[in-house]
């Protein structure tokens, strides 16, 4: 297949550690972001020819106001013009905690989240991009959790 570079070499990171495997349902975080915008973009390109099924799943904590809500419209018409069935969460976390300690409970509601929609809808696995700075890994790290 004539993919562009990027995705051929997601395909290849694919393949190698054994992520996921044609024919699969995978959960897709999808926060508005580019990681995530880009994690979708290629998994949709490879929904068709690996006969893939895509669910995704937005978290909205309500932290940035109206650029909360803009960031889920934004995903909602981006999931609709990729025909991928989006399920929506607004989860509640508290404000007054050092910046650490509100990403990593914002971290842990959205991987309950993800787990929850998983198990719903019979997905065998979670994808979920980040940058470099957010793991100081590879510019997109995928994160894959196997079903049972």
């Amino acid at each position: 297949t004539a993919w562009p570079a990027l995705v051929r070499h997601v395909v290849r990171t694919v393949r190698s550690r054994n992520l996921f495997q044609p024919g699969q349902h995978l959960v897709v975080a999808i926060s508005g972001g580019p990681d995530s915008v880009a994690l979708l973009s290629i998994l949709h390109q490879l929904r068709s020819p690996w006969k893939l099924t895509l669910t995704a799943i937005h978290c909205n904590y309500g932290l940035r106001g109206t650029e909360s809500e803009e960031d889920q419209r934004f995903v909602e018409a981006l999931c609709h013009s990729l025909a991928v069935p989006l399920h929506v969460r607004r989860a509640h976390i508290q404000t007054d905690r050092r910046t650490a300690s509100l990403q990593a409970e914002a971290r842990d509601i959205r991987y309950r989240l993800m787990q929850e929609i998983r198990t719903m809808s019979g997905a065998d696995r979670i994808a979920v991009g980040h940058t470099a700075d957010d793991q100081a890994e590879t510019v997109l790290l995928w994160m894959l959790r196997g079903a049972g």
